[in-house]
């Protein structure tokens, strides 16, 4: 699953970006090479991922917490072709072929990158990771206490 804030010229463009949520699953894992030269492990996803979603977390909702990966792209393909015409007009043959074209959303497999992150994030000091666990204890206590919804 993804969110972000795709572009959307159908809408009225004075309005403020709406935020969208992609969900489908990983196809698989690729060796990629983006259009811009950069070459990472990628996750292949079933859905699209229109531009403005590019930068936006990849994550599992079965297990909160976790960002698994960035989206980089989308790419678009043809699948198998529908028919194949030969139209003879004014004594020439035109070919015509009907495809349909599908986009797969691309993901940037953040665990393959790791040590790079290591190396550009500083981690997380050991006071502040206490503090997000006692917040974090303290949200699910809270919702615990107000029952079901």
């Amino acid at each position: 699953m993804s969110c972000g804030f795709p572009e959307d010229i159908a809408i009225d463009q004075s309005a403020a970006p709406v935020a969208r949520v992609f969900r489908g699953h990983i196809q698989r894992f690729m060796e990629w090479r983006s259009h811009l030269g950069y070459e990472y492990l990628a996750a292949e996803l079933s859905f699209r991922c229109p531009g403005g979603l590019s930068g936006g977390p990849l994550v599992n909702p079965d297990l909160p917490g976790r960002v698994y990966g960035l989206i980089s792209e989308d790419i678009q393909t043809s699948n198998i072709l529908n028919s194949i015409e030969e139209v003879l007009e004014n004594g020439k043959v035109y070919r015509e072929h009907y495809q349909n074209f599908i986009n797969y959303g691309i993901g940037v497999w953040l665990s393959a990158i790791a040590d790079w992150i290591d190396n550009v994030v500083p981690p997380i000091p050991q006071d502040e990771l206490a503090r997000r666990g006692k917040l974090q204890r303290e949200l699910q206590a809270k919702d615990r206490a107000s029952g079901p919804k």
